[in-house]
């Protein structure tokens, strides 16, 4: 069997793996929220009121489903480009048009990710962290 017949399939399996380890973390996140939702936990009595705390506990799994909702559209949207023929059609159309020079593969790459959103790693706004279902 030729190794590069493999690609396709290996990437598509990690993607997908990623994607169902991502739901099943943020599913278990939500399960370990609402089992300790009842009470403020001890070590915040002090420092946060009941109404607070709830508050904090429907913003935590709001947020939460909005993650998954935003994880399945991200990973949809990857696979859509990876595997539809976008990528090889937007270079193309990017070489006739400005040529092949490096100047030119730089900025389709520099165009084409700020267009489908990427942003080499970084985000504008950090995740909030979350202890215990309070999130800061």
């Amino acid at each position: 069997m030729n190794p590069a017949s493999l690609v396709i399939p290996v990437v598509l399996g990690l993607i997908l793996a990623k994607w169902g380890v991502e739901l099943w973390l943020a599913r278990l996140n939500q399960r370990h929220v609402r089992a300790n939702a009842g009470a403020v936990p001890a070590a915040y009595k002090e420092t946060v009121d009941a109404s607070t705390y709830v508050k904090s506990v429907e913003y935590t799994l709001a947020r939460n489903k909005l993650n998954q909702i935003e994880a399945s559209y991200d990973t949809a949207v990857l696979l859509l480009v990876l595997f539809s023929g976008l990528l090889p059609w937007g270079f193309n159309l990017s070489a006739h048009r400005l040529g092949e020079s490096a100047w030119a593969m730089a900025g389709f790459r520099s165009t084409g990710m700020r267009s489908f959103g990427w942003r080499n790693g970084s985000d504008s706004t950090p995740p909030p962290r979350n202890f215990g279902g309070l999130t800061s």
